[in-house]
């Protein structure tokens, strides 16, 4: 091993390299080089050269507790855990954000690579500010405007349970008079029940048909 390779002794923010540890192999025959470190804390970990270089890995994972522990010390600090809360119902809605996005079994989320940023993520208060800022209000959903894109300030709006099934990826969207709808834009539009409208067209009924027949009074 050359010396300009040589890390012992170095340090990588919390880490201290000890020694060159057993090269990890892949199935490739593809080689890592690893190191020996011990943390700050006094933990020891063995973590790959481009990991320290490119500070991917900072500490033994205590770094990650302690910002953990500040976040969650934080939002119980301000209360919103406690039901009586009123900002209770914020908090959940934040809870049940990142367990969506890190479950990697919810094809409709986690499971298609949807992911809530850092800033938020790591931090209640962070959302809440954000939250307070752009129109939360109780009755109101969380929407991200590009359903493809992830929990982020940019990417998302509170809105009405209405507005937000309409930004759902599986709406049917209509071409009608040259202008682009989904079922309950178009039958919001033209003040029409969505089941009847669905109920028509499933009968054969046109789009033109399905949205002005009358419907028959019933005695």
């Amino acid at each position: 091993m050359s010396k300009l390779n040589d890390l012992t002794g170095k340090k990588f923010d919390r880490l201290t390299v000890m020694t060159r540890d057993k090269d990890k192999v892949f199935s490739s025959g593809r080689k890592v080089v690893m190191w020996k470190c011990k943390c700050v804390c006094g933990k020891e970990c063995v973590v790959a050269t481009t990991s320290l270089s490119n500070k991917l890995t900072r500490s033994c994972g205590c770094l990650n507790d302690e910002k953990r522990k500040d976040s969650e010390t934080k939002h119980i600090i301000h209360g919103d855990k406690c039901k009586s809360s009123k900002y209770h119902n914020l908090y959940e809605r934040w809870l049940r954000i990142k367990r969506r996005c890190s479950d990697k079994n919810n094809i409709n989320y986690g499971g298609r690579g949807i992911d809530i940023c850092c800033e938020w993520k790591y931090n209640y208060i962070n959302f809440k500010n954000w939250a307070l800022t752009n129109g939360y209000k109780s009755e109101l959903t969380i929407d991200r405007i590009d359903v493809n894109k992830g929990y982020c300030p940019e990417n998302c709006r509170w809105v009405t349970n209405k507005e937000q099934q309409n930004n759902k990826r599986n709406n049917k969207l209509i071409i009608y008079k040259g202008e682009v709808y989904t079922q309950q834009q178009l039958c919001d539009k033209y003040n029409i029940n969505r089941k009847t409208f669905t109920d028509r067209l499933k009968r054969g009924m046109g789009i033109e048909e399905a949205l002005n027949t009358p419907i028959r009074k019933t005695k």
